[in-house]
Order: structure tokens, then C-alpha cells, then sequence
């Protein structure tokens, strides 16, 4: 898998934490460019981990051992009832250039790209074991509309929210 690499300054350090959730957003964008041009802007105070491009094309804004800024204030229920807050710290971030706004298809090239890196941070990381919309742990959001995430999760063996 061909990753590009282009820093991002909205990143902190993520301590200890047990990575164990990938969030899933869109760009509400149709750019590639102009969403990491918007993620190197540290006036943006927004970031991810990675990005998507619709033609498959991965590029890496922060490593994945430090924290992106990308689910906001973002909580996810586990199965024991805890609730876990600050959900940048334990999770990685993966934004698809989409327009979200339902109509906008992600390329199959998208499509495989985003499988490929879900098999990569999987090795990386066995710990991971949400996968999430953006939509599902962040009120008032809608990302990443149009994708079957519950096809995805079952494809990766992954669970939604533990409940």
C-alpha cells in the first residue's frame, strides 16, 4: 500500500491509551488537496490520521501513535456501560473525500484503499476493535453518509458499539 506522508500541527501526544476504535468521517469536500491543505492549517484546529482520496490515493497527517484531532467531543458506549469520553485519545481517525451528502458515491479505488488500511492498522494495532461512523458517537454529525458501515464492520470482523 503507497501512503503519502504530510504532517498536520493539530496533533497531541496520546499518552498510554489502548487504541481501540477507528472512526470513520467524510470530507464534506471533493478534494483531496484542499482537505490536507485544510489539515495543515493549524488555524483549522481539525485533523486525521489519515485521508482518502477518491481514486484510492492514502495520504498519512499524523502518526498514529499520537492523537488527531478529529471526533470533537465524541463519546462511545461499551458494553459494560462505561462510557468513554474523549474518544480522539484511544481511536484513529479516516476521513474519505466525500461530499456527504448521500448522492456522492465513494469510488470502488476508495473503497479498497480504505479496506487495505482497515488490514494494515489491524496488524498494527490488535487491539482495534470499533469501527464507527462519525454520525454514531458524535451528535449533530452525519459522516460519512453513504457507505454501508455495517457491511464494513462484518467484512473486518469488527463491532459497531460494544452494547
Amino acid at each position: 500500500m503507497n501512503i503519502k506522508v504530510i504532517h498536520s500541527p493539530n496533533q497531541c501526544s496520546r499518552g498510554a491509551q489502548i487504541i481501540d476504535t477507528v472512526v470513520l468521517h467524510a470530507t464534506a469536500s471533493e478534494s483531496l488537496d484542499g482537505t490536507v491543505a485544510w489539515f495543515q492549517s493549524s488555524k483549522s484546529r481539525v485533523s486525521a490520521h489519515y485521508v482518502i482520496g477518491k481514486d484510492g490515493q492514502v495520504v498519512k497527517m499524523v502518526d498514529t501513535l499520537r492523537e488527531a484531532w478529529h471526533a470533537g467531543h465524541a463519546k462511545l458506549e461499551l458494553a459494560n456501560g462505561l462510557v468513554v469520553d474523549n474518544l480522539n485519545q484511544r481511536s484513529i481517525g479516516i476521513e474519505l473525500v466525500n461530499k456527504n451528502d448521500g448522492k456522492d458515491k465513494y469510488p470502488d479505488e476508495q473503497r479498497i484503499a480504505l479496506k487495505a488500511l482497515l488490514v494494515v492498522l489491524k496488524k498494527a494495532f490488535p487491539s482495534l476493535k470499533y469501527l464507527v461512523g462519525h454520525y454514531e458517537i458524535n451528535r449533530g454529525k452525519s459522516d460519512p453518509r453513504g457507505i454501508d458501515l455495517d457491511s464494513l464492520r462484518e467484512w473486518a470482523n469488527w463491532q459497531a458499539r460494544s452494547r
